[in-house]
């Protein structure tokens, strides 16, 4: 009986943290604006700010392609912001111009025109879930 208790106190916490698959569907995308697609996840305002993401990926797209969908696996619940770029030069930064403008197209979670915190973060309870972004190019 102390066997089974020990067991289930043990192995009962890992079953109320909850990861999921998280797919990101990018649409709108001008495959003529770069090649390179990267997404990254973040879990805290901070972390945001740090560029500390959780997750982090990148893939090349084809000449003609228009939307994409990464699955980003094993994602924690929590609140989450989702930030991407299309990389016109290679250099996997958001390059920006006058006024902090950027020169890339990008895309963020609540299809925010702004990435900030406060306008991308969405709440994640760790099931599998879909979520569709359009890409923003200024």
């Amino acid at each position: 009986m102390k066997k089974i208790m020990f067991l289930l106190m043990t192995l009962l916490p890992l079953c109320l943290y909850a990861e999921g698959n998280l797919r990101v569907v990018v649409s709108g995308i001008d495959p003529e604006k770069g090649e390179i697609l990267a997404i990254s996840l973040y879990d805290s305002e901070k972390g945001y700010k740090s560029e500390e993401s959780i997750i982090r990926e990148k893939t090349r797209l084809n000449p003609d392609q228009r939307t994409y969908t990464f699955t980003l696996t094993d994602v924690p619940e929590g609140s989450l912001m989702i930030l991407g770029l299309q990389d016109a030069n290679g250099n996997l930064e958001m390059d920006s111009g006058l006024f902090g403008i950027p020169k890339e197209g990008f895309f963020c979670s609540q299809n925010a025109s702004v990435p900030k915190w406060d306008r991308c973060v969405f709440p994640y309870e760790g099931d599998d879930a879909v979520v569709r972004l359009e890409m923003i190019y200024w």
